[in-house]
């Protein structure tokens, strides 16, 4: 059962709203989109570990994705954490390409790709920390103990995954996401005896969801400043920007193409990216709108939270990770 699904990644979104928010020659293009490559293809990782982790009986396990929570001050995430009635499995997602060897001695894996060397940091051991971590955080919670084990996994097929010094640790808690359930079984036969019962799951379960923390964004994302984000509604079918309101529509001059809810976007790209809260006033001047009725308007027709009133009236992003 999936107990909380994975959102789109906050730093996935706040580049993509950067790219579409930035002009074209801008200096800090290469290097966003350089980073939300990198990023899409970990979250790719991570999607394909859903698709085996769904092969597993439904009622044996409550899975959590992309969680993060916090231990005297330290916040760490964890890609799954599978909880069961026998034990809790942490299990970390990675996906390199090319060849990943395992050097136990130094801690550390060598990345191979076209005939370039990189090092890492051993993902058992950031898999450790965190099982370390989430101990920590159960005994803080003063939550029914049980084991807790660890997994790491590789969610792209075409990884070449290489343990020359034969390390035992790396056999047992390594493995392509195409094993991962056979895996698992493994680890499920190292804890028969059943140490939760169903309200003590229940404990668990309610302790993961309540003290999630959600990321929000920085606002000092590679130091662009703000008045670098191009304002205005842009068009969903040419890109544009400088869509006009008109009949309770939006209309691109550019293509005349009308849209009913462009300023979705446009709200969204705001909160992500200049500030994380919004009035009648400050989305007047970034949709160049200037007309408060008609923003009193579309800001009432998105549902978004708020707190004070009329003029005074201070709107939030709604939680997109829950």
């Amino acid at each position: 059962m999936i107990a909380k699904k994975r959102v789109k990644p906050l730093k996935i979104r706040v580049n993509e709203a950067i790219l579409r928010r930035v002009p074209p020659r801008h200096p800090q293009i290469q290097k966003v989109t350089t980073d939300l490559a990198k990023w899409k293809a970990g979250l790719r990782g991570e999607e394909e570990a859903d698709y085996y982790l769904s092969l597993l009986p439904e009622k044996e396990f409550s899975i959590f994705q992309d969680v993060r929570l916090q231990h005297q001050g330290s916040k760490f995430q964890i890609d799954h954490i599978l909880l069961s009635p026998h034990f809790v499995l942490p299990l970390s997602v990675k996906n390199y390409a090319g060849e990943v060897i395992f050097n136990p001695g130094f801690n550390q894996i060598t990345r191979i790709l076209n005939n370039q060397e990189e090092g890492f940091e051993d993902p058992i051991v950031q898999a450790k920390r965190h099982q370390y971590l989430l101990g920590r955080w159960m005994k803080e919670m003063r939550l029914p103990p049980i084991p807790i084990d660890f997994l790491v996994t590789f969610g792209k097929s075409t990884t070449i995954l290489k343990n020359p010094a034969h390390s035992r640790e790396v056999y047992d808690k390594v493995c392509l996401a195409g094993s991962l359930i056979f895996k698992i079984n493994k680890v499920k036969n190292l804890y028969p005896k059943e140490i939760l019962n169903s309200k003590e799951v229940n404990k668990w379960t309610k302790a993961i969801l309540k003290h999630h923390m959600p990321e929000a964004p920085s606002y000092t994302a590679y130091h662009i400043p703000h008045t670098d984000f191009i304002p205005g509604v842009q068009c969903p079918a040419c890109q544009k920007y400088r869509m006009f309101r008109i009949r309770g529509c939006w209309k691109c001059p550019a293509c005349g193409a009308v849209s009913k809810d462009a300023h979705l976007q446009a709200i969204q790209d705001y909160f992500l990216l200049i500030n994380p809260t919004l009035t009648n006033r400050q989305l007047q001047d970034f949709l160049h709108l200037h007309n408060s009725g008609i923003i009193s308007k579309i800001l009432a027709s998105t549902s978004l939270p708020h707190t004070g009133f009329r003029k005074d009236r201070i709107y939030y992003p709604k939680s997109t990770d829950t």
